[in-house]
C-alpha cells in the first residue's frame, strides 16, 4: 500500500511539472498572437516618438528559432526529471534502514540518472557543434560568392 501511495505521489508530481515545463510552449507555437503583439508595441512606440512613417511588418520567428525554444524546454524538462530522480533515490536511500536490497536499487538508479543526464548532454553538445559548423560552412560559402546547389536529383 504504500508503495502505491509513493508511485502515485510521484506521478502526480511529475504531471504538476510536466504542466509548468510545457506552458511556455504555447506562446511558442502561437506566432500570429506574439507577432500581432510586437506590431502593436511598435506602433505604440511610434505614436509616442511622433515619428510619421508606418511600422514595418515584424519578421517572425524561424522554424530554427521555435526548434531551438522546444528542444531548450524539453532539456529544462530533462534536468528536472534527473533532479526527482536523485531526491527521490537519496530519500529511499535515507529510509531504507539498512535493507541492503533498498539501497542497491536507490543507488542503481541514481547511477542510472547521471548516465543519462551525461547522454544527454553529450548528444546536445555533438547537436550544437555539427549545427554551428554547418552554419558556418553556409555563411562562407554565401560570402565567397559561391552559390549553394542541391544535389542533382536521378531520375
Amino acid at each position: 500500500m504504500p508503495k502505491k501511495i509513493t508511485i502515485l505521489t510521484l506521478i502526480i508530481i511529475l504531471s504538476g511539472m510536466f504542466v509548468l515545463l510545457i506552458t511556455p510552449i504555447a506562446p511558442v507555437l502561437a506566432v500570429d498572437t506574439i507577432e500581432e503583439q510586437q506590431r502593436q508595441a511598435l506602433e505604440e512606440i511610434q505614436k509616442k516618438s511622433g515619428y510619421t512613417g508606418t511600422a514595418g511588418p515584424v519578421a517572425p520567428a524561424t522554424i530554427s528559432e521555435k526548434i531551438g525554444k522546444i528542444i531548450a524546454v524539453v532539456l529544462a524538462f530533462l534536468g528536472v526529471m534527473f533532479l526527482v530522480i536523485v531526491i527521490y533515490s537519496g530519500i529511499q536511500w535515507m529510509t531504507a534502514g539498512g535493507n541492503e536490497e533498498k539501497v542497491t536499487k536507490a543507488r542503481t538508479r541514481m547511477i542510472n540518472a547521471v548516465i543519462g543526464l551525461v547522454i544527454v548532454m553529450i548528444a546536445y553538445g555533438i547537436t550544437y557543434f555539427v549545427i554551428s559548423r554547418l552554419k558556418e560552412s553556409f555563411i562562407e560559402a554565401g560570402r565567397a560568392g559561391e552559390e549553394i546547389e542541391a544535389p542533382n536529383q536521378q531520375e
